[in-house]
């Protein structure tokens, strides 16, 4: 037998070995699975275990019971998490549509930085902006935004739709004077520079948050 015959010969072996111990597994996953890719992911898996001439045990057990009605301890757990995050988020609306959520904060990434900023808040940028000055921008890559008794972070960033955060350009200016010098000893090696870094002076005008959502 050559060696690819025993490699393959050996594969069939493992994973025949392996099939019984996380068959099981596969079928408590399959019943509390909400999504058609989880499906999907497991007759690819049973695919690939055919091309090996392995065959699950009990394949019976290994298709999707669409008509179990009874919930399984992963759908119970499902389904509490989900209660838990609908009465946060009830609570967190409510805030926000009473106007008792305080005074928000958001964590905005502009210019390379993270930056904490709130209403009123003046930030200097060390990079420029085509804007003019005058012009009211939106930072569009929120981080987190949070009031008084919540925060809601992004993964990574907050969707566009469910909070803003406006700032005007105030000024465009350059920075104080940096002396930059290189020398070398016995190389007659001298470099002398002035350099100074293009600023962009930013003001917050607003953080709205239209509202949050469970899905």
């Amino acid at each position: 037998m050559s060696v690819v015959g025993r490699l393959n010969a050996f594969s069939r072996q493992l994973i025949r070995a392996h099939v019984g111990l996380f068959n099981s597994s596969i079928n408590d996953l399959l019943r509390s699975a909400k999504h058609a890719s989880v499906c999907q992911s497991f007759h690819m898996l049973q695919t690939s275990a055919g091309r090996f001439g392995v065959v699950p045990q009990d394949s019976s057990r290994a298709s999707l019971d669409l008509h179990n009605k009874q919930p399984s301890r992963f759908l119970e757990k499902d389904i509490e998490d989900f209660n838990k995050v609908s009465n946060v988020t009830t609570a967190i609306n409510d805030q926000l549509m009473s106007g008792k959520a305080g005074r928000l904060f958001a964590v905005v990434h502009v210019a390379g930085k993270q930056r904490k900023v709130t209403v009123e808040d003046i930030i200097i940028l060390d990079k420029p902006i085509s804007e003019e000055v005058g012009v009211r921008i939106r930072l569009n890559k929120v981080l987190l935004v949070g009031g008084q008794d919540f925060t809601i972070v992004g993964r990574p960033v907050l969707s566009a739709q469910q909070v803003r955060v406006e700032a005007t350009i105030l000024e465009k200016t350059l920075s104080h004077t940096k002396i930059m010098f290189w020398y070398h000893k016995r190389k007659d090696h001298r470099v002398f520079r002035l350099l100074k870094d293009s600023l962009t002076v930013l003001r917050i005008n607003d953080i709205a948050v239209t509202g949050i959502n469970c899905s």
